[in-house]
């Protein structure tokens, strides 16, 4: 189905909705989250994962001077869409990360973690930096 547009679920049908992976894919991304926040029961959570968006536009680079890996980021506050072929042909649109935070509490989710994972054991990459993030919301009494 498009996430973008309505779900066929019922108003407060859910305990739990999680996007994996997925909204950095996805444009615009305010009617996923509503949409989220609408099925989602008083009390619920919503949790979002999404590659972290302030590394994802650079090149890994290998400085031999420190001995470190780590990435050359030449731009992270201006939002661009650019054909990712990762996992086979997508449209990946970047957005700064309070573009995704700001989208999910103007969707009535209430912000109550969020996490920046360590990934790498070997030392191949720098240990580091995070690639990922995580965020978990509650759809409190007053959400909408």
């Amino acid at each position: 189905m498009d996430i973008t547009q309505p779900l066929p679920f019922d108003a407060g049908s859910f305990d739990l909705a999680f996007c994996n992976q997925v909204l950095m894919d996805v444009d615009p991304i305010g009617p996923v989250l509503s949409e989220c926040a609408r099925i989602l029961k008083s009390e619920s959570v919503f949790c979002f994962s999404i590659v972290h968006p302030a590394l994802f536009n650079g090149d890994w680079k290998y400085d031999e001077s420190v001995g470190k890996i780590g990435k050359l980021v030449t731009s992270y506050l201006t939002p661009e869409a650019s054909e990712n072929r990762f996992w086979g042909e997508t449209t990946h649109y970047h957005r700064p990360l309070s573009c995704y935070l700001n989208a999910a509490a103007d969707a009535g989710l209430c912000l109550t973690h969020v996490d920046e994972p360590k990934i790498y054991a070997e030392k191949r990459k720098n240990d580091d930096l995070p690639l990922f993030l995580f965020a978990e919301y509650k759809k409190t009494k007053s959400s909408r």
